[in-house]
């Protein structure tokens, strides 16, 4: 099974885009209008009064997996390749350090612009989703549809209310991306079942047991095998946001660095581009001393790797 990390889910519509005479058709598809969007919005709402809604409820915290993803996301939208087809490191690369230092900004200066919930810094996974549930925020980007399934027996907020979508255009203007993982299953060798562990995978990944799973998952993950799309759950084009998620994985898309050299999973496990943000918001270091800090982290991490293999 697959999970799309560029799923942007949108404002609940019905009780804050709608005060400003705004639907989520108004929502631009260029990189730069498309953020202005949420920070024109938030700062309508609170010259009526709505003091406590956030234009943008980015995942701000190194605890939160989150983060890394937009990051990510962010960085691809910058054109920004930190490794090549071979698995090769390119952060010495003066381009790609300053990809990575303008991705820094522009993410800190949503932050300090008080466009993002001073509390996001602290944030779990959950938070982003409890906080754009409870009205605190127009819009998040989330790795997955937790959010909508999670309102799927309320058919005003999942069909009406709450909107999904994918990230805009790149800055350059060509179409985005999105990063995709695969989720894999594995058996450990010591384990004491191992004979059972493996005939039960052999039934769960067949097509029909696998897709009946995903399905009453309510679609938080996507299928890999392109015969479970003709299911009928895959194909209702009234449903706003399985719809989307399949539009967006037979898009642009691209896997995580990791594929192409598995040190790049310690990256993610040791949240380095988290702790660099922190560095920056809360510490007071500049974006090119933190960023170069974990580019020193992810080189280190990536010779003892070498080291074991």
């Amino acid at each position: 099974m697959a999970r799309a990390h560029a799923r942007t889910v949108g404002s609940l519509l019905g009780d804050h885009l709608a005060q400003l005479g705004l639907s989520s058709e108004d929502i631009p598809d260029n990189w730069n209008e498309f953020w202005q969007f949420w920070q024109q919005a938030q700062t309508q709402l609170r010259q009526l009064g709505e003091s406590k809604i956030y234009g943008l409820g980015l995942t701000l915290s190194p605890a939160s997996s989150d983060l890394f993803v937009l990051f990510e996301q962010i960085l691809e939208a910058y054109d920004i390749e930190l490794l090549n087809a071979q698995g090769q490191l390119q952060l010495k690369e003066p381009q790609v350090r300053q990809g990575i230092i303008t991705a820094m900004q522009w993410l800190t200066q949503l932050y300090q612009d008080q466009y993002v919930p001073p509390e996001s810094l602290n944030w779990v996974d959950s938070d982003n989703n409890v906080n754009f549930l409870n009205h605190n925020m127009l819009m998040t980007a989330n790795p997955s549809l937790s959010i909508p399934v999670s309102q799927r027996d309320d058919p005003d907020l999942y069909f009406q209310k709450i909107a999904t979508r994918e990230f805009p255009k790149k800055p350059s203007g060509e179409q985005m991306r999105t990063l995709i993982s695969v989720k894999q299953a594995l058996i450990f060798k010591n384990a004491k079942n191992i004979n059972a562990a493996k005939a039960f995978l052999t039934y769960f990944i067949e097509p029909a047991h696998l897709n009946s799973y995903l399905i009453n998952s309510r679609g938080r993950s996507f299928p890999t095998m392109p015969s479970s799309l003709k299911n009928p759950f895959w194909q209702d084009a009234n449903d706003p946001h399985i719809s989307k998620a399949v539009q967006q994985f037979q898009g642009q898309t691209r896997l995580f660095y990791h594929v192409l050299n598995p040190a790049y999973s310690q990256v993610q496990e040791d949240s380095v581009w988290g702790q660099a943000l922190q560095q920056i918001i809360v510490n007071g270091k500049s974006p090119e001393a933190a960023v170069d800090e974990a580019i020193a982290r992810i080189q280190k991490i990536f010779d003892e790797w070498q080291n074991i293999s």
